[in-house]
């Protein structure tokens, strides 16, 4: 199951430099509802909620889902756990693609149900060259997450809205019921914009939508909501993790060991490397450097008493008396 690459445009659409930003304003009011609603992202706990996704205006590349969410938030993005129930419709993505039966545990392990081959696989979410099943991590686990993951998986939420040259309140709307501030984010060249439906009773998005392309033209729209939100369950890792069902079995592969720790370093006086010299601690040397060294120092010495003590010529003397022959 491949995205499209207008997925990746939508992220980052608006950043189309034109004219006609001189009017823009950011009002106060509509910076806030952003700002709360990120803080509240940021420190939700675990939820479960149902969510809808789909896209107007843009032909074969469209996508549709409808899952119901468990969520573990985790403290930055890589942390998260979440468990995925419904059905993820994407273009050239394969009929079995289509349903959705899977679950991301901490950043580490994907889990999906095959329903034909009646098995639970289990992989590390980096796929494996050498092990075919691993290859399906991407459209089994993390393309579905693509349904809600601007709501509720960024690091650091509404980034882009926040940066936005003009933010707009609008008139507070329902959403499935909840009353819910809106706020419209218009990006940079006004051709781009995205409204975000807060709900006033927790700050949680209810409701998120992108356009791109101006009405009347070529405009393409991409749209999220969530409803039957619930913050107040108390969920674990272990209520994440799929349950084998009955007359399945179970087809896993483990995460590869950690490398080894580096050796320790050796104590102060031992490295021979470049702090111990600033220290002037001696560096180790081998018996072999000693030897060397020593008998180098030996023939210095020679050669300076050579130098200071040279040979004087024989002078023959005469005997001592009474020892005259």
């Amino acid at each position: 199951m491949r995205l499209p690459i207008w997925m990746g445009m939508l992220s980052v659409a608006g950043v189309v430099w034109a004219a006609g930003t001189a009017n823009a304003q950011v009002d106060p009011a509509a910076k806030k509802a952003l700002d709360e609603s990120a803080d509240a992202i940021k420190n939700m706990g675990p939820c479960t909620f149902t969510v809808k996704m789909g896209t107007e205006g843009l032909g074969k590349f469209g996508l549709s889902a409808e899952m119901q969410v468990k969520l573990i938030r985790g403290s930055g993005k890589n942390g998260h756990s979440f468990q995925m129930l419904g059905e993820f419709n994407s273009p050239g993505g394969k009929p079995e693609d289509i349903k959705v039966n899977s679950a991301y545990i901490e950043a580490k392990m994907g889990e999906w149900i095959d329903e034909p081959a009646k098995t639970l696989f289990i992989r590390p979410l980096r796929a494996v060259k050498a092990d075919p099943a691993s290859k399906e991590v991407l459209s089994k686990v993390q393309t579905p997450s693509k349904a809600f993951e601007v709501l509720f998986l960024e690091s650091d939420p509404f980034k882009s809205e926040l940066a936005a040259p003009e933010l707009t309140m609008e008139k507070a709307v329902a959403v499935n019921g909840e009353e819910c501030q809106v706020v419209k984010a218009t990006l940079a060249g006004g051709s781009a914009y995205r409204m975000v439906y807060i709900s006033a009773l927790d700050k949680l998005p209810r409701k998120y939508e992108q356009y791109m392309g101006k009405p009347g033209g070529l405009q393409q729209i991409r749209h999220f909501e969530v409803k039957d939100l619930n913050t107040e369950t108390k969920l674990t890792v272990a209520d994440i993790h799929l349950k084998l069902p009955a007359g399945f079995k179970t087809d896993k592969v483990d995460l590869p060991p950690p490398p080894p720790p580096p050796p320790p370093a050796p104590p102060a006086g031992q490295r021979g490397d470049s702090k111990d010299k600033e220290k002037g601690e001696p560096e180790k040397e081998s018996d072999k450097e000693k030897e060397k060294r020593l008998e180098e120092q030996r023939e210095k010495i020679k050669e300076k008493q050579r130098g200071k003590a040279p040979e004087e010529p024989f002078v023959p003397q005469s005997a001592p008396p009474g020892k005259a022959g």
